[in-house]
């Protein structure tokens, strides 16, 4: 397969779709763990349950402050954690 150079842009593109992917699974993995609907999820961090189903979406163009970007990764992580180490428990 040939290598295919990529403009900043696009290197940037990519490392922002993956964040967001990420957050998005760990945001999923942490509300199927405790039960939560989008509305309880959302009453939770304090965001509107559109935005968490946007966030739940990978959607790029949600704005958030900076300290709740860092509070729902840090829930994110935390879910993403847990599940890797039940998973060790089980292997």
């Amino acid at each position: 397969m040939p290598r295919v150079a990529l403009t900043a842009a696009q290197k940037e593109a990519y490392i922002l779709d993956r964040r967001a992917q990420w957050l998005a699974n760990g945001l999923a993995a942490y509300r199927n763990k405790e039960h939560l609907s989008i509305k309880q999820f959302g009453r939770m961090v304090g965001l509107s349950d559109k935005t968490i189903s946007r966030l739940l979406k990978a959607d790029r163009d949600v704005t958030l402050s900076i300290t709740m970007m860092w509070r729902l990764e840090a829930i994110a992580r935390r879910a993403q954690i847990q599940i890797t180490e039940e998973g060790d428990e089980t292997g």
